[in-house]
């Protein structure tokens, strides 16, 4: 089964992200209509029923971040997204009226994997004051004093200050996932894994990382307190760290290991006119066979 989502940013959707979770199931879905058959936004009747799934069937979830298009723009009958809005849309559902914690990228990527809400810096991308459409120079910078907020029966587990990088109390899903399933201790292989479109692809310290083998740099962020450069695309190399959330939490990033463990360059592509395209880096290469696929998958775009 696969289930499709998207959400937008604002009412308007001007400036909204379409967001796509997948979750692959392997329990089969009986294929005759009826008064439970799934019917579509128009109203068209599917014509399947769908069983309930029990526990521990879905084996692989993925959330693909598709970026600044509107909902329609992806969805609608004129999408140029031919194999996601044609082919994949049949085998699932698009399930619609989702909206954003926010109105920019760093707030609602944020929220989605910790549950957090928006400070005034991640809501504005934590860019600086004054910042200009030329000038996109933005901060990296402590959340402090990131204590729990005094009415945590109201507001549990959320914290509050000024800054962009949450302290090391504050989990994810990430840390969820490594409490629930550590990772293999034969493979190596982890629950889950962040892949970022063109982090370190060029090494001029834009961004700071760890050289992954396949390419690229592993748990790329710029230094701590710093100024964040990645909000300004270059040639070869337009990763933006507003668009990685996990290097936003000090549960992820103050150990190293397990940050280059988890958060990964997305890879490259090569098109190929005459023949197949050639898929390169850690992406095509943990999905090459099922016991390197992480069962939480999290791949987000370039700016």
């Amino acid at each position: 089964m696969l289930r499709w989502s998207n959400w937008c940013r604002s009412t308007s959707c001007s400036m909204a992200a379409a967001a796509a979770l997948l979750l692959i199931a392997t329990a089969p879905a009986s294929a005759h209509a009826g008064p439970g058959a799934d019917r579509d936004h128009h109203g068209h009747d599917h014509g399947v029923v769908r069983a309930a799934l029990p526990p521990g069937a879905v084996g692989h979830i993925f959330v693909i971040e598709l970026e600044n298009e509107d909902a329609s723009t992806t969805f609608g009958p004129g999408s140029p997204a031919t194999f996601l809005n044609g082919t994949l849309l049949k085998q699932g559902e698009l399930l619609e009226n989702y909206y954003a914690t926010g109105h920019a990228s760093l707030d609602n990527y944020i929220a989605q994997i910790s549950g957090q809400a928006p400070t005034e810096e991640t809501s504005a991308d934590c860019l600086g004051p004054g910042t200009t459409l030329n000038t996109l120079i933005g901060s990296y910078d402590d959340l402090l004093p990131g204590n729990l907020d005094p009415n945590q029966q109201l507001y549990p587990g959320q914290v509050g200050g000024h800054g962009c990088i949450y302290p090391a109390p504050v989990q994810t899903i990430g840390n969820q996932l490594d409490r629930l399933y550590p990772p293999n201790r034969f493979t190596h292989v982890a629950a889950w894994r962040d892949y970022d479109e063109d982090m370190g692809n060029q090494p001029t310290g834009r961004e700071l990382g760890t050289p992954d083998p396949l390419g690229g740099l592993d748990c790329a962020h710029p230094a701590l307190n710093g100024d964040d450069l990645t909000n300004t695309a270059e040639t070869g190399d337009q990763y933006a760290d507003r668009h990685a959330p996990f290097v936003y939490f000090h549960s992820i990033i103050d150990d190293q290991a397990r940050c280059d463990a988890h958060v990964v360059p997305l890879g490259v592509v090569q098109i190929n006119p005459v023949g197949p395209d050639v898929f390169t880096g850690p992406f095509s290469h943990d999905l090459q066979k099922e016991e390197t696929t992480p069962a939480f998958m999290f791949v987000t775009p370039n700016l």
